[in-house]
Order: C-alpha cells, then sequence, then structure tokens
C-alpha cells in the first residue's frame, strides 16, 4: 500500500485521506484543477471566510506559499472567496455612479473643444459596461497579471502558470476590499478629483502587490519594492493596451450601427 505525507500536517497516511486531519491527498495546481475549484465554488462552502478575509490583509504571500505547497485544509477556499469580495464589490459599483465620476474625470482630463459629444457618450458607455461587469473585469485581470509576475520573479521562484494564477488571486483578494474602501472616498468625497483617487488606487494595489511578493519569495523589502513595480508597470501597460482595444472596437461598433 503506497503511503503519503500530509501536506498539511505531516501525518504519514495511506488511502486517499488523511486520518488526522481529513486532507485529501494533494498535487500541484494546474489550469485544469484551477478551473475544478472555481466551479466548486457554486457547489460547497467552508467556513472561516471572515479570518481567511482578515489574514489576507496582513499575510497574503504566505498564504499563496500554503495552497501552492499543498496545506489548503487550514484555510477558505480562495476561488470562493474571490468571488463572493467580487460580486459584493460589484454590487456596491452598480448602487453607485462612482464610473460615471471617473469617466466625467477622464473627459475634464482630455477636455478640448475638438472632442465630438458622441466621443464623450462613448467614453461613459464604456464606463458603464466596466462598472456593470466589474467582477468579470477584474477576473480576466489576473491571467495578465500571473504572466507579469512570472516574467520579473521566474529566477527567484520557478512557478507554473496556474500556481502564478493562484498568487495573484490572492493578491487580488487581499487588496479587493481596500480599494473598494477608496471607491467609496471618491464617491462620498468627490472633491478628491479623479487624479488623486487614481494614484490612492494604485498605490493600494501596489502596496499589496509588495507585501504579498515579499512574503511569497522570502526576498528583502527592496527587491520586493523594485521587482515588485516593474511587475505592476508591465501588468499595467498590458492592462492599457488591453483597455484601448477593447474601447476602439467598441467605437467601431458605436460608429457602424448608430453613425
Amino acid at each position: 500500500m503506497h503511503t503519503h505525507t500530509c501536506s498539511n500536517c505531516g501525518h504519514t497516511f495511506e488511502h486517499k485521506f488523511c486520518n488526522v486531519c481529513g486532507q485529501a491527498v494533494t498535487h500541484r495546481y494546474t489550469l485544469k484543477h484551477v478551473l475544478h475549484e472555481l466551479l466548486h465554488v457554486f457547489t460547497h462552502a467552508d467556513k472561516g471566510i471572515f479570518s481567511f478575509g482578515w489574514q489576507l490583509l496582513y499575510r497574503p504571500g504566505y498564504i499563496a506559499t500554503d495552497l501552492i505547497a499543498g496545506r489548503r485544509k487550514r484555510y477558505f477556499n480562495l476561488f470562493q472567496y474571490l468571488l463572493l469580495v467580487l460580486s459584493f464589490a460589484t454590487f456596491v459599483v452598480l448602487k453607485t455612479n462612482v464610473f460615471e465620476l471617473i469617466a466625467k474625470g477622464m473627459s475634464t482630463q482630455q477636455q478640448t473643444a475638438a472632442q465630438p459629444a458622441w466621443l464623450t457618450q462613448v467614453q461613459t458607455d464604456f464606463m458603464g459596461g466596466m462598472r456593470t461587469y466589474y467582477n468579470i473585469v477584474n477576473l480576466l485581470l489576473i491571467p495578465i497579471y500571473a504572466f507579469a509576475a512570472r516574467l520579473v520573479f521566474n529566477s527567484i521562484k520557478s512557478l507554473n502558470y496556474a500556481e502564478n494564477i493562484v498568487l495573484q488571486s490572492c493578491v487580488l483578494a487581499s487588496y479587493s476590499l481596500p480599494s473598494l474602501a477608496v471607491t467609496a472616498l471618491f464617491y462620498f468625497v468627490p472633491s478628491v478629483g479623479f487624479i488623486w483617487y487614481t494614484a490612492f488606487a494604485m498605490s493600494v494595489t501596489a502596496f499589496f502587490m509588495v507585501l504579498a511578493y515579499k512574503q511569497f519569495y522570502g526576498i528583502s523589502w527592496l527587491k520586493a519594492i523594485t521587482n515588485g513595480l516593474l511587475a505592476y508597470a508591465i501588468s499595467y501597460a498590458f492592462q492599457l493596451v488591453a483597455t484601448a482595444v477593447a474601447m476602439i472596437l467598441y467605437i467601431i461598433v458605436y460608429v457602424v450601427l448608430y453613425k
């Protein structure tokens, strides 16, 4: 009979489940497993969501380390938590006009006499779509951030792409609620201004990224900041390109259908 060593508690056992803590035999994350976990969200629930959310605020990198190492029984399901938080964030965004305020701020910053009214309307409509599908947009950003992190950090610790997705999911889960607080600030205090809102939002994202990389890779703060900001800059550049392409396609469709 083949024996296993439990990744969660270290006990040696036979069969498929640890007879001490109950965790099943774990395996390395793959894309198939990530997709399975996402489907699992809708059919299963665990305890400890609030404890898990609190821990994500100050130890996202350590949680990612544990999950990738197979120590998963002790935590609330990461993908379930992420979808719940993003769903809550989407609900809040839909109940406010914060994205319209952002679009207005963009129009103010780019204001020229030559910009036609229909283009301003397209910008507003586009931001409305971003608001409606806020959770989906954030989930689509995870592979971009995972790719950038793999480019920068692969020489320090080699991860497959699915494991990078798990790491970035921890990062996104850690800053989702703090970012929502920044959004609330912009909504309730619009005098803050679009530029300051953008600066605050990017700073929150960068902080939790750097914190997670420091903990996950076991590197110095200096290296975590320099490499982390480089990965963030690369991913943000890809994000801008993707947004620009989507915006151009939206304008083309708008012109063809309505002009």
